[in-house]
């Protein structure tokens, strides 16, 4: 047999309070809020794209360039290596774009939250 006070009521209404407080502070985000991160994330995408597409045909007739000199000997081999490093991190631009945003989405998230 178990004997049931206003303690245990009490317990109980606090309990729920607790649960719904946690769930609206911690659980949702504001939905206006990820809206308009969705488009300036679509936005952003868009023209770091179109950035991207732009600026391809310069570097490849840099390194068209490049090419003919160092064909003709103009250049030393560490000035090749530094385009060459650099280049590297021209074709790195989009996945780095793309941490930039996943770690953007991150601290969105974590500012809705609070």
């Amino acid at each position: 047999m178990t004997i049931k006070n206003d303690d245990d009521d009490a317990r109980a209404i606090q309990t729920v309070h607790i649960r719904d407080y946690v769930n609206s502070k911690f659980l949702s985000l504001s939905e206006e809020g990820v809206a308009y991160w969705f488009l300036g994330f679509v936005v952003l995408l868009i023209g770091a794209g179109l950035l991207l597409v732009m600026t391809t045909p310069i570097v490849n007739s840099v390194t068209d360039v490049m090419n003919g000199m160092i064909a003709d000997g103009d250049i030393s081999e560490q000035t090749v290596s530094a385009y060459t490093w650099g280049i590297g991190w021209f074709a790195a631009v989009p996945l780095i774009l793309l941490i930039g945003l996943f770690i953007g989405a991150i601290l969105k998230g974590q500012e809705e939250r609070r």
